[in-house]
């Protein structure tokens, strides 16, 4: 199987972009980046970013620049917060180690927001030759929607200025409109967005054809056991409502498949999804359940169910668009 090409990240008003697609090549994500000049901001923006600082302490966060005895603090909402970061490309945080926290901070600098003896929210800055370029913001699930973000930001903003920077940079993902409704709070202009685009990884087909073999063999793959002699083929035929294959575009190798049985009215339930592992977190696995959905929709279906182990939540939940539920198994045999 032929190794996946690089996402290739364009700006969107590059020339480019028309002939990418033209040959296959998918937007998966968009992103932006913004610019703070003070130069060129309104004289009353300065009081209004040390209005969201005090805002902040006066609900109890103390608010001060974060130092290298906090790099335990750091790294400890670093791991509470990393799932929330887009995987694009563009986009991408990677998680901190000591190692790396400790660089953080003496190549850059970061300010915090503290309840009591611990940090609940981080913004991390860095030089640039031109402007203070932001590398990350994060805030602890228990203390958003509190004007965190926004005050930390403030903070960085004024303590740079303070030592004579004018220009600011930052960027985010284009589906996270909390983060740039927060960055034009502090004063940055959208001023490029850019497109983040990937190889069409699979073709999908709904109610695919593939032989016994092929199927065994992914699954075996997929889920990492010997591959055995299942009669996938009378399975289908007999008791599924739909399936949906996933091919690779250049040699047709079968990559991805899910299965769905129905109760013969409103419900459907997905059944054995799995892509191979060359291919996942490719977007395989999402559209093999989206083009699922859109056919049993399409046959009637007003519910489509999964059963998942809770390391596959993030991708049946966020990835999926599926509610956790309660239900219940009962073991009926060996």
């Amino acid at each position: 199987m032929p190794d996946p090409e690089p996402d290739l990240v364009l700006r969107s008003d590059d020339p480019r972009i028309r002939q990418a697609e033209a040959d296959g090549w998918e937007c998966v994500a968009t992103s932006w980046g913004a610019r703070l000049d003070l130069d060129r901001s309104p004289a009353s923006l300065p009081d209004r970013l040390r209005q969201y600082v005090v805002r902040a302490a006066g609900s109890g966060y103390g608010m001060r620049e974060i130092r290298t005895e906090d790099v335990a603090q750091v790294l400890d909402l670093d791991a509470l917060t990393a799932r929330d970061y887009p995987g694009g490309t563009a986009t991408r945080h990677e998680p901190l180690d000591e190692a790396a926290a400790k660089e953080l901070l003496a190549q850059g600098r970061a300010w915090g927001a503290w309840e009591g003896d611990t940090l609940v929210a981080l913004t991390a800055t860095r030089m640039l030759s031109d402007r203070v370029e932001t590398d990350f913001t994060a805030v602890h699930p228990e203390h958003r929607r509190r004007g965190l973000a926004t005050a930390v930001k403030a903070a960085s903003v004024l303590a740079h200025a303070q030592d004579g920077a004018t220009r600011f940079g930052t960027g985010g993902a284009a589906d996270n409109v909390a983060s740039l409704a927060m960055n034009r709070a502090v004063g940055y202009e959208v001023i490029e967005r850019w497109h983040t685009y990937r190889r069409r990884a699979a073709d999908v087909t709904v109610r695919g054809t593939a032989t016994d073999a092929e199927l065994n063999a992914l699954h075996a793959a997929a889920f990492g056991h010997p591959s055995a002699a299942v009669p996938w083929n009378d399975r289908l035929t007999a008791h599924s409502l739909t399936w949906v294959t996933a091919r690779t575009p250049a040699d047709g190798t079968l990559v991805g498949f899910v299965n769905v049985i129905g109760d013969g009215g409103a419900h459907a339930v997905l059944l054995d999804t799995m892509v191979h592992p060359d291919l996942q977190r490719h977007g395989v696995g999402r559209e093999l359940v989206r083009v699922a959905a859109r056919d049993v929709t399409r046959r009637g279906c007003h519910w489509l169910h999964a059963d998942y182990p809770e390391d596959a939540a993030v991708f049946y939940e966020e990835a999926c668009g599926l509610s956790p539920t309660w239900a219940g198994l009962l073991r009926l045999g060996p």
